[in-house]
């Protein structure tokens, strides 16, 4: 290669790396995530990269919150819009569950907590994940874990909880506070219960947030 062609071709890849460059260190997913320069890749780091997006619609995709009203106050620590301070965050609090999927949890540690960050969110196993998913539409205006039941005029409140899948029969009621009341003492058993039994595989952080949860009627 001749030494003006050598030139022509430092000063091109120079260009192409300042161009690369601008762009990863400005928002390029919602409107406010960004790349940045570091180690970690999307295109390597593709999974990591898949959460961090996904965590991004949820707090700043208009259509995302249309379709999944319960995300409507969701927001997203301004630390978080970096992918390499939330790859580096997720690498160093990973933990993998055999034959688990892995999924980011931003209410288990704190209850009613709408914002994603490093010191709000948990790495947790979907089977924990899926205890604390709430049925709003299911239940109407009743408290959580309850059904009205027409065919019982006396006892007309019905309290069911899901476990593993299947959904477990506590009882008919006359009224809703004795029912959520059954409702809110199986569930607590639940939860205490699988803590127990995924304690030595578990981060510590989320073991004591299961064992320390309460189920509210506000819920």
């Amino acid at each position: 290669m001749m030494k003006k062609d050598l030139k022509e071709e430092i000063v091109s890849r120079q260009r192409r790396t300042r161009k690369y460059r601008k762009n990863v260190n400005e928002p390029s997913v919602c409107g406010v995530g960004i790349i940045g320069e570091g180690k970690f890749d999307p295109k390597k780091d593709i999974e990591i990269y898949k959460r961090w997006v996904s965590m991004l619609m949820r707090c700043y995709s208009a259509k995302f919150k249309e379709a999944h009203p319960t995300y409507q106050d969701a927001v997203c620590d301004p630390k978080f819009h970096s992918f390499q301070f939330f790859a580096q965050w997720w690498e160093d609090n990973y933990y993998s569950v055999e034959g688990e999927r892995m999924e980011l949890d931003k209410d288990i540690k704190i209850k009613g907590n709408k914002t994603y960050g490093p010191r709000t969110c948990l790495i947790v196993p979907k089977s924990i994940n899926t205890l604390f998913v709430k049925r709003d539409a299911r239940r109407g205006e009743l408290p959580i874990g309850l059904r009205f039941d027409p065919s019982s005029k006396k006892n007309p409140y019905m309290a069911k909880c899901c476990n593993e899948g299947k959904q477990i029969y506590l009882g008919n009621y006359s009224n809703p506070e004795d029912a959520f009341d059954a409702y809110k003492s199986y569930k607590e058993n639940l939860i205490k219960k699988i803590a127990k039994q995924y304690k030595n595989i578990i981060s510590e952080d989320l073991y004591q947030a299961m064992v320390a949860y309460e189920v509210e009627i506000t819920d």
